[in-house]
């Protein structure tokens, strides 16, 4: 009994551990994020073919990043976004809400970007447009509902590292 009760206490540790560890550092298509432990990157499924980085995390939250090309030379100002996005005078995906109000211009080591609070699909979801190096980068935080995941994707945007030159898709 002393035997099974130290190998499921193991187990057990191990567990909180990876869960709870430190940070791990994850890189894609020249896009790198830390992410505390219990993160792991997701081989791209159908719905997010297009994603540079994706993750999923606690509680079967998700961390996706892609970006579309921009044409040259072009120029955002990114309170008018927010302003739109807050009026509702921008398009947004099949499935999704905006939460009223929730736009809002923040800045990030990667740049200045708008931030918004939107339910995709029933679930909880922050946006991030961050337009870098002729793209406009697009950052899905999927919370599902998990506290966790919610105290977590702040530190990700904070380590969220773009390429600094103009990529292809």
């Amino acid at each position: 009994m002393a035997t099974h009760a130290a190998f499921n206490g193991t187990l057990v540790l191990f567990a909180v551990l990876v869960a709870v560890g430190p940070g791990h550092r994850f890189e894609s298509h020249d896009v790198t994020v830390t992410a505390p432990g219990g993160w792991h990157t997701v081989e791209t499924v159908r719905s997010i073919s297009d994603a540079d980085l994706a993750l999923e995390g606690p509680g079967s939250a998700g961390f996706v990043v892609r970006h579309i090309p921009l044409p040259p030379n072009v120029g955002f100002d990114l309170q008018a976004i927010a302003q739109g996005v807050n009026s509702g005078n921008m398009p947004v995906p099949p499935k999704t809400t905006v939460t009223p109000g929730s736009a809002r211009v923040v800045t990030y080591p990667a740049g200045q970007a708008v931030e918004f609070s939107a339910v995709t699909d029933g679930h909880a979801t922050e946006v991030v447009l961050l337009p870098s190096a002729g793209q406009l980068w697009e950052v899905d935080v999927f919370t599902a509902g998990s506290t966790r995941a919610k105290n977590d994707y702040p530190g990700m945007l904070q380590s969220l590292r773009l390429p600094t030159t103009s990529i292809t898709s």
